[in-house]
């Protein structure tokens, strides 16, 4: 079965958390075992056991995981420059 991965964070012990929202289930997996130039927030295709249980193949998607850069990238931009447009950022009440 294939399935889409996101990197979420990385542990002190030299592990990655990768979430799988189709499957609402989390992996850990050794660092060394992802690909070269992953990091947090890295799209992941994911080959795994028929149970589910376990990943047999990872592979990054970089066509993803650049798309989704940009498209954060995008909204900063858009954030900032809606601020300079209004002077500055507003701020909400806490009431």
């Amino acid at each position: 079965m294939m399935a889409l991965g996101i990197i979420d964070r990385f542990s002190d012990q030299k592990k990655a958390v990768v979430l799988v929202d189709e499957l609402n289930k989390q992996f850990i997996i050794d660092q060394s075992d992802l690909p070269q130039g992953c990091q947090v927030g890295s799209r992941l295709n994911l080959e795994l056991t028929d149970d589910q249980s376990e990943i047999r193949l990872i592979r990054m998607n970089r066509n993803q995981t650049d798309a989704k850069k940009q498209a954060i990238k995008d909204k900063m931009e858009k954030l900032q420059l809606k601020g300079r447009e209004n002077g500055k950022l507003k701020r909400r009440d806490k009431r």
